[in-house]
C-alpha cells in the first residue's frame, strides 16, 4: 500500500549560505507578499530622508514576511548595507516565493486537467 506523504509546500530561500529560510506557500504568506507589495507602491524616495525611510521600511517588510530580526541577521552579509541591498533582498524575496507559488499552481492545473474518473468510464 502506498503512503501518503504531504509535501512541504515552501519557498526555500538561501542567503549567501548562511541564512536560510523555507517560506510557506500559502495564503498567509499570500497575504503577507500581498501586503508588502502594496507598502512598496507607496514608497518613493525623492531626498535623503526618504531614503533612509524606504530603507526602513524595506527592512519592517523584510521582518514582516520572515520573522523579527530576519532582516538584520540578513544584512550582515553585506560589508556596508545600503538602501539598494535592502531591496535587492527584498525582491528576491518577492521574487522567489512568486516563482514558488506559480510553478506549485501549474502542477496542480497539471493534474486538475486529467480526466475525472466518470469521463474515463465513459470512454470504456
Amino acid at each position: 500500500m502506498a503512503t501518503f506523504r504531504p509535501s512541504q509546500n515552501v519557498c526555500e530561500l538561501n542567503f549567501d549560505d548562511k541564512f536560510f529560510y523555507a517560506l510557506p506557500l500559502h495564503e498567509d504568506t499570500a497575504d503577507a507578499i500581498d501586503k508588502a507589495s502594496a507598502k512598496l507602491n507607496k514608497i518613493a524616495p525623492k531626498d535623503k530622508a526618504g531614503i533612509d525611510a524606504a530603507y526602513n521600511s524595506a527592512l519592517d517588510i523584510i521582518d514582516d514576511i520572515l520573522g523579527e530580526g530576519a532582516a538584520e541577521d540578513i544584512m550582515t552579509i553585506f560589508d556596508k548595507p545600503g538602501t539598494l541591498e535592502v531591496w535587492s533582498v527584498l525582491y528576491y524575496i518577492l521574487d522567489e516565493w512568486k516563482n514558488a507559488y506559480s510553478a506549485e499552481l501549474e502542477k496542480i492545473k497539471k493534474t486538475a486537467d486529467l480526466p475525472n474518473r466518470a469521463e474515463r468510464r465513459a470512454r470504456r
